[in-house]
């Protein structure tokens, strides 16, 4: 069974996983799941449409320092850099370039700074969609709310900036060079040590990147709605070629973007 200290560390704050952090991923976004499909249908005012007597969710935004204590688990050397090299280059940097400078190490793990906490009003939401109608023009809409299969995004959790520590097969840290990996990643990304004595390396980037988010189910009767639950199981959200994959410990859920 797949396990990892990190995921089940932000479950317990009652957050899904981006287990390879991107953008794109907003509260008020529409995912449908078809057996273990989940498809992305678009932004809720463009689908569930209000006559104006109740204004969409405001997004607000907060600090969510009690995430910046979570770690990943030591994640061998390919998939590690895998993920540092996609994430810096979401950031605006070469992230390519920087696999030819973690020679010696065997495994890297990761953790955040300035995380930020995007979400909605569930209770505003509720309001809103109880006072809404499916957009007369988005056609098989209706339908697929009928199925009880039609998530909604309320949160995420974004970063602009990441903290790694690289250790070699002994399981000691290796300390990497700050000047070489700034002359190979670009000046779009701030390259910097908590200290002169840590092995940890901080990117910090122009975009910030989704690592977590939170759904809740809608429920619909006849093209009503009814009432929200919140799904039946925890995802872990990661990439597989142009998709995207929800997972839970055991299954895995292809997302079509």
């Amino acid at each position: 069974m797949f396990s990892d200290p990190y995921i089940e560390a932000l479950q317990k704050f009652g957050w899904n996983v981006v287990r390879l952090p991107r953008t794109g991923l907003e509260p008020l976004q529409l995912l449908y799941r078809y057996k273990d499909d989940l498809t992305k249908l678009g932004e809720l005012a463009s689908v569930i449409t209000n006559n104006g007597s109740s204004p969409l969710p405001s997004k607000k935004q907060s600090n969510a320092a009690q995430i910046e204590k979570e770690r990943t688990s030591e994640l061998k050397i390919g998939i590690g850099l895998s993920i540092l090299a996609s994430i810096v280059s979401l950031f605006g940097g070469n992230g390519d370039q920087l696999k030819t400078k973690y020679g010696g190490s065997a495994s890297l793990s990761f953790g955040y700074d300035n995380v930020t906490q995007e979400e909605i009003s569930i209770a505003d939401l509720d309001v809103y969609l109880k006072n809404s109608d499916v957009n007369a023009s988005s056609g098989y809409m209706d339908q697929l709310l009928d199925m009880d299969e039609v998530y909604i995004i309320t949160a995420v959790l974004k970063s602009n900036k990441i903290n790694v520590s690289a250790k070699d097969s002994k399981g000691l840290d290796v300390k990497l060079s700050l000047p070489e990996i700034k002359g190979v990643i670009g000046a779009n990304v701030a390259v910097s040590r908590k200290s002169e004595l840590s092995s940890e390396i901080s990117y910090e980037g122009t975009n910030t990147l989704v690592f977590g988010f939170q759904v809740i189910q809608l429920i619909y009767d006849k093209g009503s709605y009814i009432s929200f639950k919140p799904p039946e199981r925890d995802f872990a959200f990661r990439s597989v070629g142009q998709n995207l994959i929800f997972s839970n410990p055991g299954s895995f859920t292809d997302i079509k973007l």
